[in-house]
C-alpha cells in the first residue's frame, strides 16, 4: 500500500532523522525489524503532520521550528512505538500532535 505523500521534504528528512535516532539506541529493546521498514511505517503517518500544520498553523505559523520540534520528535516517538510492538493509528498520532503541537501554540 502506498502511503500518502508529505508536502514538505524537510519534514520527511527530519522524520527519518528521528527514526534513525530511535533505531540506533541500544536501549530500545529487541526490535527485530529492519530500518527501511521502520522508516516506511512511521512515514505512513506523516501526512497527518501536514494536515495538523495546515489546520492550525498555516495562517500564523508554528512558534518554533516545526522540522526540529515536531517532525523529528515525531519520527523518534513513532519509531519507538513500533519498536516496542505498539500499534499506531491516526487517533494515537493525533493525540501525540495535540500534545506536542497544540493548536493554541501559534506565533
Amino acid at each position: 500500500m502506498k502511503e500518502a505523500s508529505m508536502k514538505d521534504p524537510l519534514d520527511v528528512a527530519f522524520i527519518g532523522m528521528g527514526v534513525d535516532t530511535a533505531f540506533r539506541d541500544p536501549t530500545t529493546g529487541n526490535y527485530q525489524g529492519g530500518q527501511l521498514e521502520l522508516v516506511g511505517e512511521v512515514l505512513a503517518f506523516g501526512h497527518l503532520l501536514d494536515t495538523h500544520y495546515e489546520t492550525h498553523f498555516r495562517a500564523e505559523g508554528f512558534p518554533g521550528c516545526w522540522a526540529y520540534e515536531v517532525a523529528e520528535t515525531f519520527g523518534e516517538w513513532g519509531a519507538r512505538q513500533f519498536m516496542a510492538g505498539q500499534i499506531l493509528n491516526p487517533s494515537t498520532v493525533q493525540l501525540w500532535l495535540d500534545s506536542h503541537a497544540p493548536a493554541e501554540a501559534t506565533r
